[in-house]
């Protein structure tokens, strides 16, 4: 158990603190103060994410208040990403930091395939520095300068410096604290813009914020809905939520700039349809860096405090009113729905709206533009509701003629037939009907006698083209092919002849030639790499891309076992390597110096 421990001080990364100890400890070596800490020497000094934070705190005095949670959430940079990483995928980071799985934590995270990179040095603000000195006597490094993309100090909005300890690349098991030597402030002009150095100290303000308040993890399709609101609330999105690509690129390009988005290296690319900025609006199938979607917060000019406290639901439809149908009523197509649900309709894909107006008409619809004045003819008619049934009624007593009564309630003559059989009122009626009727009658006679020519023409064509395939005889009478395959597509399918089918054989691979082929090629590639230097591992990797058959000998190595066993042989373990290149040193120290004894 340790018999003291630093205090932390506000804003103070865990890895400062544990330099802080080494520093007053008096340990002349740093895996001394880590055995001390943590139980091991083999610990990384973690700038961002440490770990093995649960074996720190059993080590702690039996008056220091804290806890690995505490540590987690106050002293290092996981608040800043947690917030947009999945709630499983943070739960297993956090567990991942208090136990000894260190490995992981940055894979997880993103960080190591993001093209953000982190920082290459510590960095410190000077005034805060000199603030430090005089509040707590010594100064410390703020986990805020540590984050990408803050150039500027939030608080004394000044330009932070590199110091001289280098976060990766340099003693991986030592811990530095903040110092003077380390520490130096050497001129360094602003090289942008006045407009450009306002937005950076807000983006540092906001990333700020992200540190000091937890904020709830949520899923993509949680980002996506939101994105998706706050795109068609700007114009930047149609109703049902297509992103105006061209257009959001131009305004975000305008409101930060070329010179801020190279800053924090997020620059946009030519092709809209390929960059960060095109795909974090989209279906998200992987996650961005925190940096990013600040960038985006700001752009909506919101605060993460802001954009955690909104609600926002997506409106495919727009916010109303809607328009009712009703060609019986007063209010045709005129905007008086003020309610609707939305579903998902798994026909289009897309957001499927139910309007229901109080006339007792209801309708759903795909559409985007039923706003009142923008509709279109709805999808699907639910209910023509009591008053369009009475109104049908009452007309159809004065007998005006089918298409006439079809045109008064502004609808398909084809609906008033049904609507009518439905409603029962047909008897006494007979002059719609038959008008009706005859018209069908007639339609059908004349479409029966024309197929018949039809089909005769076509049995002619085939006559007179005994041996002609079914392309052939299309091509002779194109028109005539066209007709039948759109009126009479079953009977043009049994009177034609059947489709000739190419059967390709394909050439079947001889494995066993092809292994004797591949296993004489191996012995000389593998003599291509022990004389390559600097020297590099014989892997079955490395054989395969000096062969150009890197693919076929990790698909397809089980149908070539003379060259598998050769692999086997030829491939070298970690330890033959390392044994190799201690050998390979030894020759090119005797070379260089005769006279050294081994």
């Amino acid at each position: 158990m340790l018999k003291f421990f630093p205090a932390p001080s506000p804003d103070e990364l865990l890895y400062s603190v544990l330099a802080r100890y080494h520093l007053r400890s008096g340990n002349l070596s740093a895996k001394e103060t880590l055995h001390e800490l943590f139980g091991t020497t083999t610990v990384t000094a973690t700038i961002d994410l440490p770990s093995h934070l649960d074996s720190l705190i059993t080590r702690l005095p039996p008056l220091a208040s804290f806890s690995s949670d505490r540590l987690i959430i106050e002293h290092t940079l996981f608040p800043y990403y947690a917030p947009f990483l999945k709630p499983e995928i943070a739960a297993q980071i956090e567990q991942s930091m208090k136990g000894h799985q260190w490995g992981d934590i940055h894979t997880r995270c993103g960080i190591a395939a993001s093209n953000i990179k982190r920082p290459t040095h510590l960095r410190f603000c000077p005034v805060c520095f000199q603030a430090d000195e005089k509040t707590f006597g010594e100064p410390y490094w703020h986990s805020v300068h540590q984050l990408p993309g803050v150039l500027i100090c939030p608080t004394h909005a000044a330009l932070l410096h590199d110091s001289t300890i280098r976060v990766l690349g340099g003693d991986r098991h030592e811990f530095v604290a903040a110092d003077a030597r380390y520490c130096l402030v050497k001129p360094q002009p602003i090289a942008f813009r006045a407009t450009t150095f306002a937005k950076l100290l807000v983006l540092a303000q906001d990333s700020a914020s992200l540190l000091k308040k937890s904020f709830p993890s949520n899923s993509v399709l949680w980002f996506r809905q939101q994105y998706s609101a706050l795109l068609i609330e700007r114009n930047l999105a149609t109703t049902a939520g297509r992103v105006k690509q061209t257009e959001f690129h131009h305004h975000f390009r305008q409101f930060y700039g070329n010179e801020l988005l190279t800053l924090v290296e997020s620059g946009l690319e030519t092709d809209s349809d390929a960059d960060w900025l095109a795909c974090i609006v989209r279906k998200q199938r992987k996650a961005f860096h925190p940096l990013r979607h600040l960038l985006l917060l700001r752009f909506f000019d919101l605060t993460p405090e802001l954009f955690w406290g909104l609600e926002l639901e997506p409106k495919p439809f727009g916010a109303g009113p809607w328009a009712c149908f009703n060609g019986a009523a007063n209010h045709y197509r005129e905007g008086v729905i003020t309610k609707h649900r939305i579903s998902w309709s798994a026909d289009t894909k897309r957001p499927l709206g139910h309007f229901d107006c109080d006339c007792g008409f209801s309708y759903s619809t795909s559409e985007p533009n039923v706003a009142a004045g923008l509709s279109l003819k709805p999808l699907r008619i639910k209910s023509y509701g009591p008053t369009w049934e009475n109104k049908l009624k009452q007309l159809i007593v004065q007998k005006p003629g089918l298409r006439n009564l079809a045109r008064q309630m502004k609808v398909d003559p084809k609906t008033v037939l049904h609507q009518c059989r439905r409603l029962g009122i047909l008897q006494g009626q007979d002059q719609v009907i038959e008008q009706k009727q005859d018209a069908t009658e007639r339609n059908d006679s004349l479409r029966l006698r024309l197929t018949e020519n039809r089909r005769e023409q076509w049995q002619e064509v085939c006559g007179r083209l005994p041996q002609a395939s079914i392309t052939e005889l299309r091509r002779s009478a194109p028109a005539l092919w066209t007709w039948i395959s759109r009126h009479d597509r079953k009977w043009l399918q049994q009177h034609s002849p059947a489709p000739i089918r190419k059967t390709n054989e394909a050439q079947r691979v001889d494995w066993r030639t092809r292994d004797q082929q591949i296993a004489a090629e191996v012995h000389p590639a593998v003599l291509q790499i022990l004389a390559t230097e600097p020297l590099q591992c014989v892997t079955k990797s490395r054989i395969g891309k000096k062969l150009g058959k890197l693919a076929l000998l990790e698909r397809m190595l089980h149908k070539l076992p003379q060259t598998l066993s050769l692999l086997e042989k030829c491939c070298e373990s970690p330890e033959q390597y390392r044994i190799r290149r201690i050998r390979w040193a030894i020759q090119q120290l005797l070379r260089k110096s005769p006279f050294v004894r081994v």
